[in-house]
C-alpha cells in the first residue's frame, strides 16, 4: 500500500512541471493516462472525461488525495466516487480549493 502511495504521487509531481502544487492544462495528459490501476479499479469510466476537466479546471493535490486513497485500498467504490466528485466540483468548490481557509480577503 504505502508502494501504491508513493508512485502515485511521485507520478503527480512528476506530471507538475510547473511545481504549483495543481496538475491542469497538458499536465492532465502527463498525469492520468499513467495512474493505469485506477482505470483497472474502474474499467467503465471515462478517462478522457476526467483528463478534460483536469485539463480545464486543474486538480490541486488536495483534491488528487481522495484518489490515492481509493487506489491504496482498491476500493472501486471509493474510485468512483472520488472521481464523480472531483469531475462534478462547481465553481466556488474550485476556488475553495485554490484559496487558503485563512486568506484574510475572505
Amino acid at each position: 500500500k504505502l508502494r501504491t502511495v508513493t508512485s502515485v504521487v511521485n507520478l503527480f509531481f512528476q506530471a507538475d512541471y510547473d511545481s504549483d502544487l495543481k496538475i491542469s492544462g497538458e499536465e492532465a495528459e502527463l498525469l492520468l493516462p499513467q495512474i493505469t490501476i485506477l482505470w483497472e479499479i474502474v474499467p467503465g469510466y471515462s478517462q478522457q472525461k476526467v483528463i478534460d476537466h483536469v485539463r480545464n479546471n486543474g486538480m490541486t493535490i488536495k483534491q488528487f488525495y481522495p484518489i490515492v486513497d481509493a487506489l491504496v485500498q482498491e476500493n472501486e467504490e471509493l474510485a468512483f466516487r472520488a472521481l464523480e466528485d472531483l469531475v462534478n466540483q462547481s465553481a466556488s468548490g474550485i476556488a475553495e480549493n485554490l484559496v487558503p481557509d485563512e486568506d484574510p480577503m475572505l
